[in-house]
């Protein structure tokens, strides 16, 4: 053997032993902390390190840590707080899970009890102000058996008692639930029900809500109102009803291929008053149609038609995204029974291209037709625009040009409206980061908001505007 070969086994063998060394040591320490938080003091600090932090302004208390952290624990007692004090006190709970899935950004649990659980109030949730993604992409629930589970009258209007058992798993490919769940004021859910990601159902599910019950404080039906619905399913085939005091809201049927699911059916919004809010966008009972695509580059397609809105899109299923290539919405007097009396819009068209996945995107033209307030008409406002809509807020950004009339004085090109900010479903808060509005009898440039939560708009504005009746022109203005 030549000296630069015995060289170079030499340093081979000495990479070989200091690997050999560090893997011992790495897998000492796993041992050593796998130890440590099976003692008492391992319990000790961990239950130290729950309570010290807070989670969207949740604290929580932690009595008779016991068992593995790692595999099987119990705990005596589990108290979550918010700013108003206990909203949740839960005795002699036991969880066993897999914390090795949370490298798959899973949660699985193989079992979760509890003997005894109560709900004192709706908790208050804080918004964290951290960036990033959630550390929860899918989770695994087995073996659920909650038997015992009060909820107070401030949790929603009346105290009820509520017990659960079964199991429930969603992640990127889809879900099930196999759930019994029923209250002492009649209420009963039994479902052995399968989704996929684009939540197509299959499986059977009996769900029966009597007045005053739990399923119609959440639907919030009327005094006196029941819900039932049921789910069934023969071979590829699969029927959803749902009714309010014995008359039917929903009827779809879903219809399964090897690639894609088709989806038709109705909905009559006027009969949950639930979605009050949008039947007058509607305007009465809907149509609908889907293709969902199962399957990688599959077809979707979808249609829904109602006395005032009608939308139209084609596409296909891309990795985790359907990619809608045309899409095109016609709105008929949008603004009719929502917006002040003063304003009226004929027609809204919306044509271009959407996403959906995550979020739901949209990237196109926006055409308004017979905007009118104040004996003001503007003729027509069309531009690009794009929408970004996830978890019940609506990012918007749009630029309208167009044109204008007051009375008799005709208005050429020169009217205009560019806009970009963000609507919050929940709130029912429009936020304009940016509003430049070039109309007859207003003028702005500026940021500011509206919010409608308390019935009667609230106005907040930044900016210069000015109110005038004629034609455009500079005029005084406000700060």
């Amino acid at each position: 053997m030549t000296d630069a070969a015995q060289t170079t086994q030499g340093r081979t063998s000495t990479v070989l032993k200091w690997l050999a060394l560090l893997a011992t040591l790495v897998l000492a320490l796993i041992i050593l902390a796998y130890v440590w938080l099976q003692s008492g003091f391992g319990r000790s600090f961990v239950e130290d390190q729950i309570e010290s932090r807070e989670f969207a302004g949740q604290a929580v208390e932690i009595e008779g840590l016991n068992g593995s952290v790692l595999s099987d624990f119990t705990i005596d007692r589990l108290v979550v707080t918010d700013q108003n004090g206990e909203w949740l006190v839960a005795e002699d709970v036991r969880m066993s899970w897999s914390p090795r899935a949370l490298f798959n950004k899973t949660l699985s649990v193989k079992a979760l009890e509890a003997a005894r659980i109560d709900v004192l109030s709706r908790p208050i949730l804080e918004a964290s102000e951290e960036s990033g993604g959630s550390i929860i992409e899918s989770f695994r629930l087995r073996g659920i058996d909650l038997p015992d589970v009060d909820l107070s009258e401030p949790v929603l209007g009346r105290a009820m008692n509520l017990s659960v058992a079964g199991s429930v798993l969603h992640g990127a490919e889809g879900g099930e639930a196999d759930l019994r769940a029923q209250t002492d004021q009649g209420d009963r859910v039994d479902t052995d029900l399968e989704w996929s990601p684009l939540l197509v159902l299959s499986g059977t599910a009996d769900v029966q809500g009597p007045p005053e019950g739990l399923l119609a404080s959440l639907l919030r039906l009327n005094p006196g109102q029941s819900v039932s619905a049921d789910v069934s399913t023969e071979d590829s085939q699969t029927t959803v009803l749902a009714d309010i005091d014995g008359a039917q809201f929903l009827n779809a049927v879903i219809e399964r291929s090897q690639s894609t699911a088709r989806v038709t059916g109705s909905i009559d919004p006027s009969i949950l008053p639930w979605l009050e809010a949008v039947v007058p966008l509607l305007g009465g009972p809907t149509d609908f149609e889907a293709l969902l695509p199962l399957d990688q580059d599959s077809p979707a397609q979808i249609s829904l038609e109602s006395p005032k809105l009608q939308i139209s899109a084609s596409g296909r299923q891309d990795q985790d995204v359907v990619l809608f290539d045309s899409v095109e919405l016609t709105a008929l007097n949008p603004v009719e029974n929502i917006g002040p009396d003063a304003l009226d819009i004929a027609r809204v068209q919306m044509t271009g291209t959407a996403q959906w996945g995550d979020d739901y995107r949209f990237s196109g033209n926006v055409e308004t037709r017979g905007l009118s307030y104040n004996n003001i008409q503007v003729d027509v406002l069309s531009g690009p625009t794009s929408l970004v809509f996830k978890d019940q807020r609506l990012q918007f950004e749009t630029d309208l040009d167009g044109r204008a009339a007051q009375g008799s004085l005709a208005m050429a090109d020169g009217a205009s409206v560019a806009a970009t900010g963000e609507v919050n479903i929940e709130t029912r808060r429009v936020t304009f980061d940016q509003l430049s509005i070039n109309l007859p009898g207003l003028r702005a440039s500026g940021t500011g908001r509206v919010g409608f939560a308390s019935g009667s708009p609230d106005v907040r504005f930044e900016g210069r505007y000015d109110l005038n009746s004629g034609q455009f022109r500079d005029g005084p203005s406000a700060r």
